[in-house]
């Protein structure tokens, strides 16, 4: 709305976002919209206040990642990648971190109102981390198979190299050869031969360097064992792609679980960060009134820095006009935006730069 901008609510909206601990949340909160309930903003300031009681001894780990495509994905039976598992597992370590700071501790009922509605999907937890080693690899211990043909791919590889290494070490072939190395092509092993020697060395030819000087042959008295290195790689891969269809069924198993974790992520998300926001910021929660009664004491509009806002006291009781005079040095308006924006932030669970017993109506 223009009158958000006018009063540079968006610009508040940002800087609440800016400590926020997700990109989902960030982008939630500059979608806020004020309420006009009285009961409803009394919840929203509760919440924001238990919020601040938590982190004045503890700091729940509300890094998370937006899951929304991931489970959409699981949803429709899609294979996910180690990576989408990895931020599957880090939403359910989070979403256990809130958890406990709120449900562990006396009181933060609005808190635990939300949280409650949260399961933590353990088992899949677990079998995420015995799977996933990182966003590109499978820990060998996956599975007994994919642990078994990794080490007969080791063993293959090893006993392939040093076949290939004892062409580079023989006087009648290394002299045919362009550097005495071992390298790949099209995934099986070569040796580089200088191209006027190609036909000293018996093999088949996989590749040709850019300028022609270089042919890079497979000697036939390697071709077995580089298909059986091949092979074992496709075995290898086939595993992979196995274990991670039956990961990805645990899951479509957990779906529900985790569609409500990511909703009470970023529900608690946005009220952390207002929480942040008032700890960084020197912020109090006002008492807040349905009548038209303002009272602001020492207020201090949020977007002036520290070094340059002018504290101002705005009160308006049983009158229902105010007239704000002086010469144009921009205070009159300065103080006419700062009554609007705070009932704004007020209306939003955004905790006011003021003194503490400060009080604003929600319009």
């Amino acid at each position: 709305m223009n009158i958000y901008r006018q009063l540079e609510f968006d610009t508040v909206l940002n800087t609440v976002g800016g400590f926020a601990h997700s990109e989902v949340v960030a982008k939630k909160i500059a979608e806020t919209t004020p309420l006009n309930s009285l009961a409803d903003a009394e919840k929203l300031l509760t919440q924001t206040s238990e919020a601040l009681n938590v982190l004045a001894s503890r700091s729940p780990a509300l890094a998370f990642d937006d899951l929304s495509i991931v489970l959409d994905k699981a949803t429709v039976g899609a294979t996910l990648t180690p990576g989408e598992f990895l931020k599957i597992r880090k939403s359910i370590v989070a979403l256990r971190s809130l958890k406990a700071c709120i449900e562990g501790a006396d009181g933060f009922d609005s808190l635990k109102a939300i949280t409650a509605q949260a399961q933590i999907c353990d088992d899949l937890e677990s079998a995420i981390s015995s799977a996933i080693e990182s966003e590109t690899e499978i820990k060998d211990g996956a599975s007994e198979k994919l642990f078994s043909i990794r080490r007969a791919i080791l063993r293959a590889n090893s006993k392939l190299k040093e076949r290939l290494d004892g062409y580079t070490r023989q006087s009648e072939i290394s002299k045919y050869l362009q550097d005495n190395i071992v390298t790949l092509r099209g995934g099986r092993y070569v040796i580089p031969v200088r191209s006027e020697c190609r036909s000293n060395v018996k093999g088949l030819v996989h590749d040709v360097s850019s300028t022609g000087a270089t042919v890079f042959i497979e000697p036939f008295s390697v071709v077995e064992a580089n298909n059986e290195l091949i092979t074992l790689k496709t075995e290898e891969q086939n595993e992979i792609e196995r274990i991670l269809f039956e990961l990805s069924k645990k899951v479509r198993v957990n779906i529900s679980e985790l569609f409500e974790g990511q909703d009470v992520l970023t529900e608690c998300g946005i009220i952390f960060a207002k929480a942040e926001y008032a700890k960084h910021n020197d912020a109090y929660r006002p008492s807040i009134n349905g009548t038209g009664k303002i009272c602001l004491l020492g207020a201090r509009h949020p977007l002036i820095s520290a070094e340059k806002v002018v504290p101002v006291d705005i009160k308006l009781d049983d009158k229902r006009l105010l007239v704000i005079s002086g010469p144009n040095t921009g205070g009159k308006t300065v103080a006419l935006k700062t009554v609007g924006l705070f009932g704004l932030m007020t209306a939003s669970g955004i905790f006011i730069p003021t003194e503490e017993g400060s009080e604003m109506c929600i319009f």
